[in-house]
């Protein structure tokens, strides 16, 4: 099983990792709720301060079918942090549940935050109240610029509607040269 495609593509992820060198960290943002114990650094390393003082960096793991896999890193989430919770799931301990979450959207939530939106809401974004970009921030959609789902670099990232993400994703087609590629 070692040999088959879709461990050889969780390898890459794994190994896709960047080292820790230096990194700035940000606390750690999910569902719009910074979470205690977690800092998060523009490349995606992930810190957790759970178990030790001085931090753990936690492996990078992955999520998503076969041949569409992301880089993700495994949190145990406090409950009243989020905003839907199924006490009957396995992954329900209590006052924590375990959850798999995907870099990018990780390093988005917490670097790019509510200062940036899709193109389409750019001319007005400035206007409008943070309880209403809080409230649209879960409708977007985080595109990878360099189309390398394995860079989850803050510089890498943009947030686009669902139907521009869609449409770059199924068809092929590039909005920020305008061409089918």
């Amino acid at each position: 099983m070692a040999n088959s495609p879709q461990s050889a593509e969780t390898q890459a992820i794994k190994d896709a990792r960047p080292e820790l060198n230096g990194q700035e960290f940000r606390p750690l943002v999910y569902q719009g709720e910074e979470i205690p114990q977690y800092t998060i650094s523009k490349d995606g390393l992930v810190m957790s301060y759970k178990v030790c003082k001085d931090g753990r960096l936690l492996s990078w793991t992955s999520v998503g079918n076969k041949g569409a896999k992301y880089p993700a890193v495994k949190l145990s989430l406090p409950v009243d942090k989020l905003s839907y919770v199924d006490e009957l799931a396995g992954n329900f301990r209590g006052q924590t549940i375990g959850r798999t979450v995907k870099l990018h959207i990780l390093v988005a939530d917490a670097w790019l935050g509510t200062a940036k939106c899709p193109e389409d809401l750019e001319p007005w974004w400035d206007d409008f109240p943070i309880e209403v970009k809080n409230a649209m921030r879960p409708y977007f959609h985080i595109d990878h610029i360099d189309d390398n789902k394995l860079n989850a670099h803050v510089d890498n990232l943009k947030f686009v509607s669902p139907r521009d993400n869609q449409f770059i994703r199924k068809a092929g087609f590039d909005t920020r040269t305008k061409n089918n590629t």
